[in-house]
């Protein structure tokens, strides 16, 4: 498959990565899709080997999904790879990427800025004449993604950012680490509880107050002035004058009550 490089080898044709791996995978008939796990990391190449009377059927039917290699319809192989496992200072990312065919054939669409892909999700179906199934139709190799079978899409994908590189050559520095200030923070200034103003008491209570002046009462002050009672003494006077009053005026309707009642029994008896 085109799309897939191939392994580094030496004169001797042995594998020159530093972690490879090796695999047979078959798929035993027409319509059989079958995963084979090759590592525990990322699959960066593959190379095959298969008889001359499978050359044919595995053309197009064999590809990578992360971490393992897939065969379909009949096809059967022997496979080795090389792969990497070391994700470290790299940060976690996501993004969402459109990729599409116009035929059957295998598509390759790179993640810009990935160093790996962690994974990959079918977010919307674009209209074609295939459909999209995870490590069937789509899946993940290295730093990029792949469609196949017709599958059109956009999808979202969580991969590790490659190490950003200077224009001049090398990488760029990590920012610096900022370093905690030494300086305390400042208090803040107490809230104050009460927002109304102090008004200050118009004396001062260990003063001794004056002497009660009355004011005269009409009607009462020869009375008051003669005897030197207060006010209030004159008005406790008046208090028996009122109860005989109204006592007075209760005996008198008492009378006439049993008056009444006394010529009304006369006329009674006449």
């Amino acid at each position: 498959m085109a799309s897939i490089p191939t392994c580094p080898r030496d004169n001797d044709e042995r594998l020159t990565c530093g972690q490879h791996a090796s695999a047979t995978c078959m798929s035993l008939h027409y319509g059989l899709h079958q995963d084979c796990v090759m590592a525990d990391g990322w699959l960066t190449c593959l190379d095959v080997t298969m008889t001359d009377s499978n050359m044919k059927v595995c053309n197009e039917n064999y590809g990578v999904h992360n971490n393992s290699v897939w065969v379909q319809d009949g096809c059967e192989a022997s496979f080795e790879a090389c792969y990497v496992t070391d994700v470290s200072g790299s940060r976690l990312r996501q993004r969402t990427l459109e990729c599409r065919n116009l035929d059957d054939t295998y598509k390759m669409c790179e993640v810009e800025g990935a160093k790996l892909v962690k994974d990959v999700e079918l977010k919307y179906e674009l209209p074609s004449h295939g459909t999209c199934s995870k490590g069937i139709s789509y899946g993940i190799f290295n730093n990029s993604m792949w469609i196949h079978s017709g599958c059109n899409g956009i999808f979202d994908i969580k991969y590790y950012e490659a190490k950003s590189t200077s224009p001049h050559g090398g990488t760029l520095a990590p920012p610096p680490t900022p370093v905690p200030s030494t300086t305390p923070a400042p208090t803040p200034a107490p809230t104050p509880k009460h927002t109304t103003p102090y008004v200050k008491y118009p004396f001062d209570p260990e003063t001794p107050r004056p002497p009660y002046q009355p004011t005269p009462i009409p009607g009462l002050s020869s009375t008051t002035h003669g005897t030197g009672a207060t006010p209030f003494q004159g008005r406790d006077n008046l208090v028996p004058i009122t109860v005989a009053v109204f006592m007075g005026i209760f005996v008198a309707l008492l009378l006439i009550l049993f008056a009444v009642l006394w010529i009304c029994r006369r006329n009674t008896v006449v």
